[in-house]
């Protein structure tokens, strides 16, 4: 009987291959970025504020408590309105009657504009006239610059003197005396314009002619 070969006895669980550790499962990730804290809640917008209250428009100061100037300066916007002038221009002269004296003569040759389509202007210019020897003296300082810029009333103004020669109102010899005590270059000037005026100006009848040329040459000696 052939023999069977003894089988080697299995390897005991002692002896048994120990297994291979596995390697670590790789590292956690780190936690995502932490979360921002919610934004603070916004303070609510101021309230708003009440609209201010229409101001009662002021009341326009009488007529009979205006200064001169505030006269003149109505009187002047009167003169440039393009609609009809109110009723209260007779007033604001009476009331530049009161008040203007010579400190105000400068000013209110400065009024003086040819462009005057109401008349309001002649009521200042009574009021200059008016003023006497300070108007004469006012005049002739004014004169250079009006006949520039207003040769209108530069003429008005002038002939209402020549027209005065020979009448009990005559200031034609006040003119010339007053002239005489300014500057010699201001009574040539003077003078200058004079001669000019009676030769340019049209309509002038041959006796306002020889005045205004006699006034000028008495200044301008």
């Amino acid at each position: 009987m052939a023999k069977t070969k003894a089988r080697k006895p299995a390897v005991s669980a002692s002896k048994a291959p120990k297994p291979k550790a596995s390697k670590p499962a790789a590292k956690p990730t780190k936690p995502a970025a932490k979360p921002t804290k919610p934004a603070k809640p916004t303070k609510p917008a101021a309230k708003p504020t009440k609209p201010a209250k229409p101001t009662k428009p002021a009341k326009p100061t009488p007529i009979d408590e205006l200064g001169a100037s505030e006269v003149l300066g109505r009187l002047v916007m009167l003169a440039r309105s393009e609609e009809e002038v109110d009723d209260e221009v007779p007033q604001l002269v009476e009331r530049l009657q009161q008040t203007a004296d010579a400190s105000l003569v400068g000013t209110l040759f400065g009024a003086l504009d040819d462009d005057d389509p109401h008349g309001v202007l002649w009521s200042i210019f009574y009021v200059l006239e008016g003023l006497d020897d300070a108007y004469l003296d006012g005049l002739l300082a004014a004169l250079p610059d009006l006949v520039d810029r207003a040769p209108g009333w530069a003429e008005t103004a002038v002939l209402r003197i020549v027209n005065t020669r020979g009448e009990p109102d005559d200031c034609t010899d006040a003119f010339v005396t007053l002239a005489q005590n300014q500057r010699a270059a201001a009574r040539k000037r003077t003078a200058a314009l004079l001669v000019r005026m009676g030769k340019s100006t049209a309509g002038l009848h041959s006796s306002q002619r020889k005045t205004l040329a006699d006034i000028a040459k008495a200044i301008g000696d």
